[in-house]
């Protein structure tokens, strides 16, 4: 059986689609069904690693784990503020390119119940360069790839970030 290459470092799991995922796992040998398995495990706020999918076979994570990053986001740097109502992320990706999301937590008030809100970035950088604004300081980098976009999400779904 061959396996299937991927090109440069490896992909994400949420930048990979189902039909790649289901190829190379039917080059593993393994069942049809463990794709939509993985992609709906990898999306469940409790889970922040392949080891963490308790339904998938033991050697079957070790072998997601060596061909895959679990995440788009290398690395995340938080700030708090506002009492614990507001926090702010810095991540890194694959590239080295940093980027912001922030969640914020409202409280409610009068007729208004509490929610939470997800600002996410959908670009690396900014061309506009305001004068006001590191980001756009710092120049375009490039547009993000749906999956840096689904994992700024599932950052801030995951432990310890959940909104109460």
């Amino acid at each position: 059986m061959t396996e299937l290459a991927f090109a440069g470092p490896p992909p994400a799991i949420s930048e990979i689609d189902p039909a790649s995922l289901a190829a190379w796992l039917q080059a593993r040998g393994e069942p049809a069904y463990r794709a939509d398995q993985v992609l709906r495990g990898a999306h469940r706020p409790e889970v922040s690693s392949f080891a963490d999918l308790s339904d998938v076979p033991a050697t079957l994570r070790g072998a997601l784990a060596e061909a895959f990053r679990f995440s788009s986001i290398r690395d995340s740097h938080v700030i708090g503020a506002d009492g614990g109502l507001t926090a702010k992320a810095v991540h890194e990706l694959a590239d080295g390119q940093r980027i912001e999301s922030v969640l914020m937590r409202y409280p409610a008030r009068g007729a208004a119940s509490e929610r939470t809100t997800i600002c996410i970035s959908s670009q690396a950088g900014c061309a506009v360069a305001c004068p006001f604004c590191a980001t756009g300081q710092a120049g375009f980098g490039r547009q993000l790839t749906p999956g840096e976009i689904v994992d700024q999400v599932l950052h801030w779904h995951r432990p310890p970030w959940q909104a109460p």
